[in-house]
């Protein structure tokens, strides 16, 4: 646009001689922020390719990780089951040899005869009922200690999900501050042409019309510093959402910011100076 600018301004009114070493200068400048500019864009560019494929790879081992969680949960669950049977199956057995016991002592009541059978018959019954308690204890034992391990390793899985949570963040943080940084480029690349122009018209010849466009140049450096600031407070501000844990497609996206045209050039229309003592142009 400022390009056009000043090729209708050659059309409309006579153009203002630059001397070649500051127009050789300015061009030079120009050339060198272009280039800066154009640097900024690859490695921006290869950032963002890399972590794109760095925060799909998280998300991805993340539900791998989940999957390996409800695994967990689901074996943790059967093994409460087979502990609930299990433990069901022992109180059934107990009243079932109470009862047995009864029905012994009842029958060496009525059959004194028949003690020293039944008394045998007891001791091989109790040695039974041990034996059967071991193996139950033991068995209640190696229950205890799958439940720890499991329980151990869903402790373990969680933390796992919690650290790939935090990287996921960090991830989208960094894409956040490589944006921010980019749209930042346009903005310092407007500062630093406003910064060479007020540089050159404070070595102008003080006319009014220069004066006046040099005020125009100070509020545009105003304006830029300010579209900076508000950008930096914007972004400050989604990177300390995504930390307290909210999702970055959740937040708004931030629009880049619209620079306002650089001022016009001094009319020569109210120039009353020769022609030999016309203003140099301004540089863009």
């Amino acid at each position: 646009m400022t390009a056009i600018r000043i090729q209708n301004a050659a059309v409309d009114r006579p153009r203002v001689d630059v001397s070649p070493p500051l127009q050789k200068e300015l061009v030079r400048r120009r050339e060198q922020l272009k280039e800066s500019y154009q640097e900024v864009l690859d490695r921006q560019a290869q950032a963002e390719n890399q972590l794109q494929v760095q925060i799909k790879q998280l998300k991805q081992q993340r539900e791998d990780e989940r999957g390996e969680h409800q695994e967990t949960l689901r074996s943790i669950q059967e093994v409460t089951v087979r502990r609930e049977e299990a433990k069901k199956r022992m109180e059934k057995e107990r009243k079932e040899q109470s009862q047995k016991e009864q029905d012994v002592r009842a029958e060496q009541e009525k059959l004194q005869s028949k003690r020293e059978g039944l008394k045998q018959e007891q001791t091989e019954l109790e040695r039974k009922i041990g034996t059967l308690l071991a193996e139950q204890a033991k068995e209640k034992q190696e229950w205890d200690a799958e439940l720890a391990s499991l329980t151990k390793l869903d402790n373990e899985v969680m933390q796992s999900v919690v650290r790939e949570t935090e990287r996921e963040a960090r991830a989208e943080v960094l894409s956040l501050e490589s944006r921010r940084d980019l749209l930042l480029v346009s903005l310092e690349e407007a500062e630093n042409e406003a910064e060479a122009t007020l540089s050159f018209l404070k070595a102008a010849p003080p006319t009014l019309e220069w004066l006046q466009l040099k005020q125009q140049w100070e509020a545009r450096m105003a304006g830029v510093q300010q579209l900076k600031g508000n950008l930096r407070d914007q972004f400050d501000t989604q990177i300390q959402h995504v930390r307290n844990g909210s999702m970055l497609g959740s937040l708004p996206i931030i629009s880049p910011p619209k620079l306002p045209s650089p001022p016009s050039e001094v009319s020569d229309t109210h120039n009353t100076n020769p022609p030999s003592q016309s203003h140099p142009r301004p540089p863009r």
